[in-house]
């Protein structure tokens, strides 16, 4: 559907299911809810993508928004802090074109360089998945008075943002003391952010989502902005998400 297509048929599917006279939405409030439902919509695909990373139809439906792989190049110098002991810590401000989510990364490898084995083999240079962490389980990693930790397996975490920044973020990536560095690129799989509807022209078309899915945006959109209106209980629900978006 292109984006007027989508406003019309909204207006059908509310006209359809309620049998309440309803305000008239304004093209923006048609837009913010219509991106509601994509966002629902992707995000419950995602978690069965995780569940059933093999099953055909779940790949077909997130193949525009599924990125596997991608090399990205960092955008400032890779650094670490020398002072941390056992757990070198690098925080790196990087910027994906399409935006990211914090729980939309499912794969990071980073490159190790002069990485020492647990059987005391030296590599020179390594690609190692990292494995992801809570911000706040990273000092069970990190040197101190009373922890001395050892580990094989790099880890990460998103900083300076919440679960709902789509633009940029810190990525803080920790590893095992006897690595000397780690290179300046990093190969992510994730879930790109979908576009927002509001930022299309009229005949402008959705392509982040296949085409046999935009019906089911439309009707989620239709009973979103239904329970807005006609409960009191789901409207102090919306407002309580509206405000932690």
């Amino acid at each position: 559907m292109i984006k007027s297509e989508f406003h019309n048929a909204v207006k059908i599917e509310l006209d359809k299911t309620s049998s309440f006279e309803l305000p008239a939405f304004l093209p923006e409030e048609i837009d913010y809810w219509l991106y509601q439902s994509v966002l629902r919509i992707s995000e419950e695909k995602y978690n069965t993508y995780l569940s059933e990373v093999d099953n055909p139809k779940v790949q077909d439906e997130l193949k525009f928004l599924l990125i596997n792989n991608a090399s990205i190049t960092l955008d400032t110098p890779v650094s670490s802090d020398p002072s941390i002991g056992r757990g070198k810590v690098y925080e790196i401000s990087f910027n994906l074109t399409n935006g990211l989510a914090n729980n939309f990364i499912y794969d990071l490898y980073i490159q190790l360089n002069n990485k020492l084995l647990e059987d005391g083999t030296l590599v020179t240079s390594v690609w190692q998945k990292c494995e992801k962490i809570k911000e706040t389980d990273s000092f069970k990693y990190i040197s101190s008075y009373f922890n001395t930790p050892y580990f094989e397996q790099p880890v990460y975490y998103l900083g300076g943002s919440s679960e709902t920044n789509t633009t940029s973020t810190s990525l803080i990536i920790i590893t095992d003391y006897f690595t000397s560095s780690i290179g300046s690129t990093i190969k992510v799989s994730y879930l790109k952010v979908p576009t927002d509807i509001a930022t299309l022209e009229d005949t402008d078309e959705y392509v982040d989502l296949p085409s046999h899915m935009h019906h089911n945006i439309v009707k989620l959109a239709a009973f979103l902005m239904l329970e807005n209106i006609e409960s009191q209980r789901v409207q102090t629900n919306v407002n309580l998400v509206n405000n932690n978006l």
